[in-house]
């Protein structure tokens, strides 16, 4: 095996051009399933030490410029029907999925393992999901694992689009905008309506701005993320309420009194104003009494 790479590589000339590279294999080589999954990414243990430079740029034009599909668009049908070669060469090359045989890639195994190894480092590629029957794009396992690893194929999966648990979860533990957005594209429109979903998305880039001046938004997404307190521009008991159902008052009790009280004195001249707004008077009450707590706290 070492001596065929060694051979295969010392008939290339000039290494930026794949065409060479690709020509340097011998046609007999596509019908050995050993050397085509060594070709797919060459490893330094199949080579002469003095071929580690070449090596490297070998596994560039396989990923960079997808010289692996033009490997595998020449390989025997009978290598692409091989499950041992699928389940080695997926690792490998994760694209290696779109060329295998019908029955392997309705497979759910290889799906897994395709989706395992999706990348959104080369943007020239469409997802994998795209390359899955419809049943396999609607796995909730498979299509999670894909499109944790790239965003593109929430195109591709319903069951995603509308699966309103991944999507907070995925817009929250995101950092870029921009793929936040491709979010907002992806998924099924219609929760955009949906209140309680999109204050949970949180407001970022004027994502809330449809509904700043909606009490019962304001109140779902503060308890979420109490620092809208510092960013609306209207008052309601309801919103006061939900402090108290906070993750950030169950985290930092303190802090969140603070932010709390910093929002009451912004739309309330005296307490004579509060009381005037809010009906609960147990609700009134409690706010007092932690605000008190508070402040002897911080006195002590």
């Amino acid at each position: 095996m070492k001596n065929t790479i060694d051979e295969i590589f010392s008939r290339v000339s000039y290494w930026q051009e794949k065409r060479l590279l690709l020509g340097a294999i011998e046609p007999s080589y596509f019908q050995n399933k050993h050397l085509v999954l060594a070709l797919l990414n060459i490893s330094p243990q199949a080579i002469s030490p003095t071929n580690s430079a070449k090596k490297d740029m070998w596994n560039h034009q396989i990923k960079k410029y997808n010289m692996g599909d033009d490997i595998l668009i020449s390989t025997s049908k009978e290598i692409l029907s091989d499950g041992n070669f699928a389940s080695t060469a997926i690792v490998k090359y994760n694209r290696t999925y779109i060329y295998l045989s019908d029955e392997l890639k309705a497979n759910r195994r290889f799906a897994v393992l395709a989706a395992k190894y999706e990348t959104d480092a080369f943007t020239q590629n469409e997802p994998i999901l795209k390359y899955m029957s419809e049943k396999l794009q609607n796995d909730i396992e498979i299509s999670a694992l894909a499109t944790m690893r790239n965003i593109e194929n929430l195109r591709y999966s319903k069951t995603l689009q509308n699966n309103k648990y991944f999507l907070v979860d995925m817009i929250n533990l995101l950092y870029e905008n921009e793929l936040k957005y491709k979010i907002l594209r992806y998924m099924n429109q219609e929760l955009l309506k949906d209140k309680r979903f999109m204050s949970k998305l949180g407001c970022f880039d004027g994502l809330c701005e449809n509904f700043t001046g909606d009490v019962s938004f304001v109140a779902f997404s503060v308890e979420q993320d109490i620092k809208i307190l510092r960013k609306t521009q209207i008052f309601d008991e309801l919103i006061v309420k939900s402090v108290f159902n906070s993750k950030d008052y169950a985290r930092d009790k303190h802090r969140a009194l603070v932010i709390l009280f910093r929002y009451i004195e912004r739309f309330n001249h005296d307490y004579e104003e509060l009381d005037t707004k809010i009906q609960d008077k147990k609700l009134l009450h409690r706010l007092f009494w932690e605000l008190a707590q508070v402040a002897c706290d911080d006195l002590i």
